[in-house]
């Protein structure tokens, strides 16, 4: 039984004692059961979607795996299920590594993102600093079974255009 159950085990008991009935007069009982059921549903019933705050901070944990620390394995284990069957390992390290020519950055910062409503998703835009210059990310963010999941990533020498979307600072 999960901790939902057995709040809610022990509540009808306390709730249903003809004790309680009593002193409350019946009605308000049933009030208050009703109030506590659905402060319990709201609070505890199930396991929220993701919003794009965590979608951001997994597509950062997606780019420095990749892009900082070259751990294509840990990067691979944070694609979409869909993505996985798409792609192998191997084949996302040698994408990331093709995009990479100049060298890898030392760091990246999440600076933007916007909403991708068509695919539930969320797209996020980084900054790399290399010692020779700036490196600019993209990455796709997919919202699945209300998770997000990366989808991949771009890099670029220049800033990624907005294509008329709207972008979000993060943080912000």
């Amino acid at each position: 039984m999960d901790i939902v159950g057995i709040i809610d085990v022990r509540i009808c008991s306390v709730m249903c004692s003809p004790d309680l009935k009593d002193r409350a007069g019946g009605g308000d009982v049933q009030k208050v059961w009703f109030t506590v059921a659905s402060v319990l549903l709201l609070c505890c019933g199930g396991k929220r979607p993701e919003d794009e705050r965590t979608a951001v901070w997994k597509a950062e944990q997606f780019t420095t795996a990749t892009a900082v620390k070259q751990h294509f394995g840990e990067a691979y284990g944070m694609l979409s299920p869909d993505e996985r069957t798409r792609t192998s390992r191997e084949e996302l390290e040698q994408d990331i590594r093709s995009q990479h020519g100049g060298g890898f950055p030392t760091s990246v910062r999440a600076t933007q993102y916007s909403l991708v409503p068509k695919l539930d998703g969320v797209m996020v835009y980084f900054v790399g600093e290399l010692p020779t210059g700036r490196m600019y990310y993209q990455v796709a963010m997919k919202r699945s079974g209300g998770v997000y999941y990366a989808s991949g990533l771009n890099a670029s020498k220049e800033p990624f255009p907005d294509f008329g979307r709207p972008r979000q600072p993060v943080g912000g």
